[in-house]
């Protein structure tokens, strides 16, 4: 569904991606996992033709949007849906408006459909009646939420997300967590997720896919990160562990 080959880009003469080559199987769940910097959200800009590589292709669902006119990626972008980390919520927009933005700009979604379409998705996520307020009355569990409701709307074949539990507590962490698993295993969705969290790579990615030095370095298993042979690996997961752990201690304090 999502096929990466020596996709390559720089900023200002520092290399961030030096030839990254991955493959995602539909309905697969792959966690993209590294460190701070490595270039991970990088890539998922790049699946969406938001960024240009330098070098390389990448190809979704059988179309190569490296290579495609702008029409194409649209049209390729609307079998994607994106959480980003940030939520990226419009903050002049109502819930509903948010939700909805980008079935307004599909040519095949009626509009007299959309207030129905945003409502389903509201309620896949499990949002009450909040659809005229504004991000900023949200708690940051709801914009999540809001977020998720907007990437789904659309009923994507595939479902790119940044972080989607960071700058969240525990209890919500794992709520969002667990909704993501229902949605993916509900749509058969295919997932490539960016996370630092391995609870979360756990409960969601049967792969874990660990982005070093520009390059994939290893393509392994949550589980086995902890024991894995490669040093910087090991050392990640095991300090992922014990931020999680700690962050449930202060939490349950």
């Amino acid at each position: 569904m999502i096929e990466i080959r020596r996709i390559s880009k720089s900023f200002e003469g520092i290399s961030y991606l030096k030839g990254v080559d991955l493959h995602v199987k539909e309905g697969e769940t792959i966690a993209l996992m590294g460190s701070s910097g490595s270039g991970k959200s990088l890539l998922l800009k790049i699946i969406t033709g938001l960024v240009i590589p330098d070098d390389g292709q990448v190809i979704v669902a059988g179309r190569a949007i490296t290579d495609a006119t702008r029409r194409d990626i649209e049209l390729i972008r609307e079998s994607i849906g994106m959480i980003f980390q940030g939520n990226a919520l419009f903050d002049s927009m109502t819930v509903e408006e948010n939700i909805g933005f980008a079935l307004n700009r599909m040519s095949n979604v009626n509009p007299t459909d959309i207030p129905k379409r945003v409502r389903e998705a509201m309620d896949q996520v499990r949002l009450g009646e909040i659809e005229e307020l504004y991000p900023s009355q949200l708690s940051g569990g709801m914009k999540k939420r809001v977020a998720i409701a907007r990437a789904i709307v659309a009923r994507p074949r595939i479902l790119l997300a940044d972080e989607p539990t960071a700058g969240l507590d525990p209890a919500t962490s794992r709520a969002i967590n667990g909704l993501l698993g229902e949605i993916k295993k509900a749509f058969k969705t295919t997932c490539l997720l960016v996370t630092s969290s391995l609870e979360t790579a756990s409960v969601l990615a049967e792969k874990v896919a660990f982005l070093n030095n520009g390059r994939i370095e290893a393509i392994t298993t949550p589980a086995d990160m902890i024991v894995s042979a490669h040093e910087t690996i090991r050392r990640f997961a095991t300090t992922s562990g014990r931020k999680s752990d700690k962050n449930n201690t202060e939490h349950t304090n």
